[in-house]
């Protein structure tokens, strides 16, 4: 069985690629030499990305970047290559983009369901927490890890809250899940103090 891909991690990635894109933009504007390469460079790293969660919107993109390249196989035209590339990609930057952002949409819709989830899931816990007072705390040794390993736990197994547990298994793998939880839980919610 093929080893599950990280949704939260895949949102993040292509986060910092769709966040860099503007730099590119900024380099046709100025006509840097580099933004060919810089171009061909994130086109490959969107790729990538897409290719190992495995997400067939790689292949778009690999599209996007054969018309690139195609100005480089025409020897019919005696006008420069390169200028021909640039045009392409001039017109091509919004489909570029929006390629990467549109495969990432589904999981982002995904993640931000279960971040909601989550975050009434918390203040519940926390609450329930603070008012029997022998509900789950934060130890100040713990991982944080290891703490959103009992938040999940607690959450997969707790007679009220197992079917927001189902519901959060609908959206992402547990894993995700316990990611999600390490990355938003508000440890002071927990602490015995609060």
């Amino acid at each position: 069985m093929p080893m599950l891909r990280s949704r939260v991690l895949l949102l993040e990635n292509a986060n910092q690629l769709l966040l860099s894109f503007p730099a590119l933009v900024k380099r046709m504007e100025v006509k840097d030499p580099q933004f060919l390469p810089s171009l061909f460079q994130w086109i490959e790293q969107a790729e990538q990305l897409l290719l190992e969660h495995r997400l067939p919107a790689c292949a778009a993109l690999s599209g996007i970047k054969a018309r690139l390249l195609a100005p480089l196989h025409d020897h019919t035209t005696r006008s420069s290559r390169r200028k021909k590339q640039i045009q392409v990609a001039c017109d091509n930057l919004f489909v570029i983009q929006s390629s990467l952002q549109e495969a990432v949409a589904a999981q982002r819709q995904n993640i931000e369901q279960a971040s909601e989830l989550l975050a009434q899931l918390f203040s519940l816990l926390a609450k329930s927490s603070a008012d029997n007072g022998n509900g789950l705390h934060y130890r100040q040794n713990e991982s944080v890890t290891a703490f959103a390993k009992r938040l999940w736990y607690l959450i997969c197994h707790h007679e009220q809250l197992s079917g927001s547990a189902v519901q959060l298994r609908s959206l992402l793998s547990d894993s995700d899940i316990e990611l999600l939880i390490a990355q938003q839980v508000d440890l002071e919610m927990f602490s015995p103090e609060a």
